[in-house]
Order: structure tokens, then C-alpha cells, then sequence
């Protein structure tokens, strides 16, 4: 009878084994289906963000002075007059709230699984929130530039951009993504309203954010040495 019983246990134990390893299957093969719709509403997101782009880009009449001027243009070059974009300034808010709705929703056990079936280096959620980030339209205005900038740099881990090792929890694939359209964003800044006397502070927010990445390097490089 201890034998049968110790047989009888051992099997549960198995049966018990495949029921679980056929559920993280389950959900794994929903979690791959799910990264598969994830991806097609991605590639139409990006789709529909490159038409905005081409329809910002396009050329526009002030609507104080009537002067024609590149729609990429933050201020009317004749009258000065400041075109904010509402639109993209509301953007902002929603790329955060988007950003925290999926780590606030991240399944650690089923990225892992999905990360694993996919055999990509990055897990899902990561891989959907640097998306988010690269096909964000790049803000028009000072202002909205300033609050992007502000935004994009406290993800900027510097000792990660340095070549060391990160302090943040942040995944490697979100803080390149932040850092890419912190340039980006720095560059649309430059090229729109370099001469302006107002794109002094947006330059110095970068600059202060670019050496405070090289201080980590040259910090880096000197202890080596010692």
C-alpha cells in the first residue's frame, strides 16, 4: 500500500507539472499573439505618425500676419508670432500616461516567456514603450520642446550612456530610445529657431545634460588609470 501510495503521489507531482508547464504555455502563446496585434497597430501608428509629420512639415500661412513659412517653423520669421501646437503639447501628457499604463500592467512571468519563444534580447512591454518614444512626433514650440527635453532626460541614465554600468531600472532599449529623440528634439530645436535669443535655454539644457554624460566617462576613464 506505500508503494501504491508513493506511486500515486509521484504521479499527481507529474500530472501537476504538465498542467503547469501547458498553462505558462497557454499564456505564452497568448502573450505572442497579443505582441503580433501589438506590432501590426504599431506599424499603423507609425504609419499615421509619418503622415503627421509630412502634414506638419508642409508649408503654412501665419495666422496673424498671413506671412507663408516652413510648417516646422516654431515662430512666424516676419511678425514673430509663437505657432503652439495644442495638439502636441497634449501628446506629452499622453505618451507619459501610456508609458505608466504599461509598467503599471507589465507581466514579468509572461514577458519572460514571450521574451524566451521570440528569442529577442528585450522583453515586450520594453520593446512597446521605446516604440512609443521613437515614433513620437517631435514637439514644434519652445515651450513644448523645453517640456519634452525635461521629460526625456531624467530617463537619460548617464552612467548608462557613459559606457558603465546603469543606476536606473530603467531597460536599456527605453533609455537609447529617450536619448535618441532627446537629440532629435535638440536638433528640430536648432534648425527651427537657432538664431532666436529663447533657444539659448533649450542649448543649455542639452549642454548641461551632454557633459554631465562625459563628466561619468571621463570619471570612468580616470579611475582606470589610477
Amino acid at each position: 500500500m506505500a508503494l501504491l501510495d508513493d506511486v500515486g503521489k509521484a504521479i499527481g507531482k507529474v500530472s501537476q507539472g504538465i498542467s503547469d508547464a501547458a498553462q505558462a504555455v497557454s499564456a505564452a502563446a497568448q502573450e505572442t499573439m497579443n505582441n503580433i496585434e501589438r506590432d501590426r497597430k504599431e506599424r499603423q501608428d507609425s504609419e499615421e505618425n509619418e503622415q503627421a509629420v509630412e502634414k506638419e512639415e508642409s508649408p503654412k500661412n501665419c495666422p496673424m500676419c498671413g506671412y507663408p513659412f516652413s510648417g516646422i517653423a516654431a515662430v512666424c520669421p516676419m511678425c514673430g508670432y509663437e505657432i503652439r501646437n495644442a495638439k502636441t503639447a497634449q501628446s506629452i501628457s499622453n505618451l507619459t500616461k501610456e508609458i505608466n499604463r504599461l509598467n503599471q500592467n507589465r507581466n514579468t512571468f509572461t514577458d519572460a516567456i514571450a521574451t524566451k519563444l521570440s528569442g529577442r534580447h528585450e522583453n515586450p512591454t520594453d520593446e512597446k514603450i521605446a516604440s512609443l518614444i521613437q515614433n513620437f512626433v517631435v514637439p514644434n514650440t519652445k515651450e513644448d520642446i523645453i517640456e519634452f527635453m525635461i521629460l526625456a532626460a531624467g530617463y537619460m541614465d548617464a552612467r548608462f550612456l557613459a559606457g558603465k554600468k546603469k543606476v536606473s531600472q530603467t531597460a536599456d532599449i527605453v533609455i537609447r530610445a529617450w536619448a535618441s529623440k532627446f537629440e532629435q528634439t535638440y536638433q528640430k530645436a536648432k534648425f527651427s529657431f537657432g538664431q532666436d535669443k529663447d533657444f539659448e535655454q533649450i542649448e543649455n539644457y542639452y549642454n548641461e545634460k551632454m557633459e554631465e554624460i562625459e563628466n561619468e566617462r571621463h570619471f570612468s576613464l580616470f579611475r582606470r588609470k589610477k
